[in-house]
């Protein structure tokens, strides 16, 4: 009988001592959400404020878009599938080099060569965007450059 009501008497503390830490966990959490509130309510007026302030809005940053002309092009099968030597056999060196700077150009490649952008620049879907393209590659991309590269050039 004394050990029981030693234990209740030990469960009885530790419910006080846990209710304590609640209760004090409760009004921390209440204190931290007041200075939320009012840190928001300042954030709030001072933009307000800088809104009847301002002569004339910034104006937002440009959004940098993602540019990829699917599809497009003379030689679409440069990026849609591993190309072999039955593609290009009946080609011109030519036109296996706008093949290959199709692929490029897809991504929004800037050309440094007067011919190549004056080619590109003359098509419909295409965008001079990047002077470094070569992170936006697919893997076939990559593989199809890398052959025309390798085996015509």
């Amino acid at each position: 009988m004394k050990k029981v009501l030693i234990a209740i008497v030990l469960v009885s503390l530790f419910s006080c001592k846990n209710e304590d830490k609640e209760k004090e966990l409760l009004q921390r959490e209440n204190e931290v959400l007041k200075k939320e509130k009012e840190i928001l309510e300042q954030e709030n007026a001072s933009n307000a404020y800088n809104n009847e302030s301002a002569a004339t809005p910034e104006p937002a940053a440009p959004v940098q878009e993602e540019f990829y002309a699917d599809g497009e092009g003379d030689y679409p099968q440069g990026t849609t599938r591993l190309l072999d030597h039955s593609d290009l056999q009946n080609l011109s060196m030519r036109e296996i080099r706008i093949l290959k700077n199709e692929i490029f150009a897809r991504h929004g490649y800037i050309f440094k060569n007067k011919e190549l952008a004056n080619h590109f620049n003359a098509q419909p879907w295409y965008r001079a965007m990047y002077s470094d393209v070569s992170g936006l590659l697919s893997k076939t991309e990559q593989q199809n450059v890398d052959f025309i590269h390798k085996n015509y050039e």
